[in-house]
């Protein structure tokens, strides 16, 4: 009976130490995140008031062709680059690269802002998204 009770206790421990691992890990990605520094917004003389950036691209293709950072439904963390096909009101849809495969992101679910492949600029999730709407 002790030898039964001593293999329950150990694979208890055993499932609640993996668990504790991987949340641990998880907890280090999504802290190391944060620590990346980012480009901060730009800020006119005027105060905190973030200044009235226009966008820099020449034509809807550019707008198209885009990287960011994604947290999915499961809290995985990872870097998409996207052509972009439809952005709705909470839904970006479109090819990702990295998976080969038509995918739809949540716009709530981009972490921080985006950045246009073909110039390198960065802009706000919700600045790009508002460009694309008025340039589609």
């Amino acid at each position: 009976m002790d030898v039964l009770l001593w293999i329950l206790v150990a694979v208890v421990l055993g499932y609640f130490g993996r668990k504790y691992e991987l949340n641990k890990r998880a907890t280090e990605k999504t802290t190391a995140q944060k620590a990346t520094p980012q480009p901060g917004p730009a800020f006119s003389k005027k105060g905190n008031k973030q200044a009235n950036r226009g966008l820099n691209h020449s034509s809807r293709s550019e707008l198209l062709e885009v990287a960011f950072s994604y947290i999915d439904a499961a809290g995985n963390f990872t870097q998409r680059e996207v052509t972009v096909n439809q952005v709705t009101g909470t839904y970006v849809k479109g090819w990702c690269h990295e998976r080969r495969a038509a995918r739809t992101f949540r716009l709530d679910s981009i972490i921080q802002d985006i950045t246009l492949l073909s110039t390198g600029e960065v802009i706000s999730v919700n600045d790009w998204a508002r460009a694309v709407r008025k340039n589609g």
